[in-house]
């Protein structure tokens, strides 16, 4: 057979381009709702939408009351006319809201005029009604379901979320006192019922006012809340940065420099060297982590094996050793490595700042705790008085408190400096 003549040739390309055509039309639709540049915005259109499908729910039903009343010879020129009218302002009103995405964006003095025709329009019908039928009970008294379905309409135009509440308040007495005034010496009606179809009135005008209102200062508080969390990424990853290209950027610096000293050069290109696959083990770490979240790393790190792989750079440095004290403790991976980066920040802060002499690293431990020092003989700085660092302030405190460890600082001017990591052995 050929191609395309089989039993599914006919629901072959138009069929298919049917259905890219309707979901074209509903993603359209989709976007017109939702696509806003912010909370706000949605908001705005959802309630655009969310009113006009009400009102448009009451439209359908008023021109099905024309129809009725036609059909049975009831109906009197009063629907005749405003029926029409109101449908026609009802589509002009909110497709100049659809246009602008919001209600908020209207004249004022529109939102006004569509209460008030809605109000003059239900007493004309009232002061001319021959019986209760045209009041009550039937829909031969289609005002009092437009104005019920109207009315709330004003929460979307009504200024000042705050206080809205005091306009339809307003709104809603206007309307019901109106219902009942022109209802009031209709022959036939009831009284009771009367009175208490006004209620509906005030009900429907005040509470989507007040939920209106509490909506947009949700919305208007998720808008701040994103803004926030934007500036604090942003903030994290310049501090970010900076946390990772401190110390190579004081490495440069030395190595850039015609007056650093020769004999120090290959323990500086040695630093270097290890500051780049440090920094590419964090990348790479980094990408793992995003593509494997579920995947639990070793738990516990051997504390003095962290130490002496932290202290390898340095072989350039007069550094003394003494951790055997902590060959038995173990610590989390996340502490290790934080260990291991205040302890390159501290001694990277003693060869590009302290001119020491001597530099010793010492641990120590009992049963609940461990401690480790990193002291040199250098110049020392008066703590009280001076800022810290980046690196003494993020890279050694900042690290440190973030992984439950207490830091401790000693150090006055030509007396060098002893900086203390204390964490706990459990």
């Amino acid at each position: 057979m050929p191609s395309g003549e089989g039993p599914n040739a006919a629901a072959g390309p138009d069929s298919v381009s049917g259905s890219v055509r309707s979901a074209s039309w509903r993603a359209r639709l989709w976007d017109q709702l939702v696509d806003g540049r912010s909370s706000q915005e949605m908001i705005e259109r959802i309630i655009v939408w969310g009113f006009g499908l009400f009102r448009l729910g009451v439209i359908l039903q008023v021109n099905g009351s024309l129809i009725w009343m036609a059909s049975i010879n009831k109906l009197t020129w009063t629907g005749a006319v405003l029926i029409p009218l109101l449908s026609l302002w009802s589509i002009v009103f909110f497709g100049m809201a659809w246009r602008r995405h919001s209600m908020m964006r209207l004249p004022a003095c529109l939102g006004w005029f569509d209460m008030g025709l809605t109000i003059i329009a239900m007493a004309l019908v009232e002061l001319t009604a021959t019986g209760s039928a045209e009041v009550l009970s039937t829909w031969q008294a289609w005002t009092f379901g437009y104005a019920a379905g109207s009315l709330p309409a004003a929460a979307g135009w009504l200024r000042s979320p705050p206080v809205a509440a005091l306009p339809a308040i307003a709104i809603g007495l206007t309307g019901g006192g109106t219902y009942v005034a022109a209802a009031w010496v209709v022959p036939g009606v009831d009284h009771g019922t009367l009175l208490i179809n006004s209620l509906t009135f005030v009900i429907f005008s005040v509470v989507p006012t007040v939920l209106v209102a509490g909506v947009r200062q949700l919305a208007i508080s998720a808008d701040q809340n994103r803004r926030q969390a934007i500036a604090a990424t942003a903030d994290l990853e310049r501090t970010r940065y900076q946390f990772h290209t401190h110390n190579v950027t004081g490495l440069l610096t030395q190595l850039a420099r015609v007056d650093t000293p020769a004999d120090l050069l290959p323990a500086l290109r040695s630093q270097a060297i290890a500051e780049a696959n440090r920094l590419r083990r964090v990348v790479l770490h980094q990408r793992w982590q995003q593509a494997n979240p579920m995947i639990d790393q070793p738990v516990r790190i051997n504390l003095r094996s962290t130490v002496v792989e932290a202290l390898r750079g340095f072989a350039g440095m007069p550094i003394e050793s003494r951790v055997a004290l902590i060959r038995d403790v173990e610590v989390s991976r996340a502490v290790a490595d934080g260990v291991a980066l205040a302890i390159h920040s501290l001694l990277y802060n003693v060869q590009f700042h302290a001119q020491a002499d001597t530099v010793v690293v010492h641990a120590d431990r009992d049963d609940n705790s461990w401690v480790l020092t990193v002291t040199d003989d250098g110049v020392g700085f008066d703590p009280a008085s001076t800022e810290y660092s980046f690196g003494l302030r993020s890279q050694v405190i900042g690290v440190a408190q973030a992984h439950g460890l207490t830091v401790e600082i000693i150090s006055s001017p030509g007396q060098g400096t002893s900086v203390s990591l204390r964490g706990s052995v459990n």
